[in-house]
Parts: C-alpha cells; sequence; structure tokens
C-alpha cells in the first residue's frame, strides 16, 4: 500500500544527496537559472490545475478564510521555527534552510498527482502516478537542494507524511472526493501552488503556507454547500 508513497520521498532524497554532492560542479548562475526554470515549470503545473471546472465563489471564500485561518495560527512561521530548528541540529550554516524546507515541502505536496496517486495507492495497490511523480520530483529535488541544501531532504519527510495519511485515509475519502471536490481542490491548490512558483521567481515574498488550510476549507464547503 505505501510503496507509492515511499517510492517518491526516496526519489526525493536521492536528488537532494546527488544535488548536494555535484553541488560544486553547478556555477551559482547555473543554480540561479535552473530554479527560475523549475519556478516556469510550476506556474504551468499551477495553470493547469486551475483550468478546472470550480465554484469561483467558493474559491473566493475558501482562499479569504484560509488564508485569515494560516495567518492567524500563524502556520508559515510554526514551519519557519521548524525549519531553524533542524537547521540549528544538522546545518548550522545553512541560511536558505528555512525557504527550502517550506518551498520544497509545499513543491512536492500541492498539485493533483500527489492525491490521486496516493488514492491510487491504497484503493487499488497501484503506485504508476506516484512513481512517475517521484522522478519529476528527484529531478526537481537535484537542482532544489544544489542552491538550498539539505532542507530539501527534511521536505521529503513531509511528503512521506502527508502522502502515507492520504493512502491510509484513501478508504475514507474516496466518498468525500467527488468530482466536484477534486476539482476545487484543484483550483485551490494550484492557487497555493502558484505562490511557491513566483517566490521561486523571485516575483513576490508569499507566505505560501498560510495559504494551505484554504484547501480544507473549500473541501468543507463543497460536501456542506454543494458549492
Amino acid at each position: 500500500m505505501f510503496f507509492g508513497p515511499m517510492f517518491n520521498a526516496a526519489m526525493v532524497v536521492a536528488g537532494t544527496v546527488i544535488g548536494i554532492v555535484f553541488k560544486k560542479y553547478l556555477k551559482e548562475n547555473v543554480q540561479d537559472i535552473v530554479l527560475k526554470s523549475l519556478g516556469l515549470i510550476t506556474v504551468y503545473i499551477a495553470i493547469s490545475s486551475m483550468r478546472a471546472e470550480a465554484n469561483s465563489m467558493n474559491v473566493l471564500i475558501s482562499m479569504a478564510v484560509g488564508a485569515f485561518i494560516g495567518e492567524t495560527i500563524d502556520l508559515d512561521g510554526k514551519f519557519v521555527k521548524l525549519g531553524d530548528l533542524l537547521q540549528r541540529k544538522f546545518a548550522s550554516k545553512d541560511s536558505e534552510f528555512a525557504s527550502g524546507f517550506i518551498g520544497a515541502s509545499l513543491l512536492f505536496c500541492m498539485g493533483s498527482m500527489s492525491i490521486l496517486g496516493s488514492l491510487e495507492s491504497g484503493l487499488l495497490g497501484k503506485h504508476d502516478i506516484l512513481m512517475s511523480k517521484g522522478l519529476l520530483d528527484g529531478i526537481a529535488a537535484i537542482f532544489f537542494s544544489a542552491q538550498k541544501g539539505i532542507s530539501v531532504l527534511f521536505a521529503a519527510i513531509v511528503l512521506l507524511i502527508y502522502q502515507g495519511t492520504l493512502t491510509l485515509a484513501s478508504s475514507f475519502l474516496e466518498p468525500v472526493l467527488t468530482e466536484t471536490c477534486y476539482n476545487q481542490i484543484n483550483v485551490v491548490g494550484g492557487i497555493v501552488l502558484l505562490t511557491v512558483a513566483m517566490n521561486l521567481l523571485g516575483i513576490g515574498k508569499f507566505k505560501s503556507m498560510n495559504l494551505v488550510p484554504a484547501i480544507v476549507v473549500t473541501v468543507v464547503l463543497t460536501i456542506c454547500f454543494h458549492m
């Protein structure tokens, strides 16, 4: 059941190790352009997700309420503190640790492939989607870790917990995740992912993690009000 999530996380770990080992062979300007290319690819993935048919009022309310919840509990700040704690223990000289940890966690977890792949692993025992995603994430991890360092390794743990939980809960989530609900998740998740892409491109400084509660809100609205 858990082969898919484990494979995906293992590919991120492998990519991170490769990126750190071969970092010295990648000039800073090469790292920068590749990371920006990754940002552009993320824009494409986000926009593709946002093309799903969704209720615009649901999206508006979800983003507003989700952002309010995220800012109130300061979800981004809690992840920064966790990143700082891990940095002190494992990478005291890595100034990019917290941003790398948060950015990589969102990059690998957001998107339809994580949800669909986890459900496929749990319900059907098939792992095709997560294996494909793992290969893509592994390649991204090489270049992400070359600039952000070992923080990407800990994002693999977040990814494993996230996908593992979805896989374990797949039998309970199947009746809830109707096509309408899935479309709403895709659009809201795409918006969150777009802010991650803009951070990678240096266009803005969004606290993307504070927008994540919007995904939960859109599911609740869809189930309760069929929006």
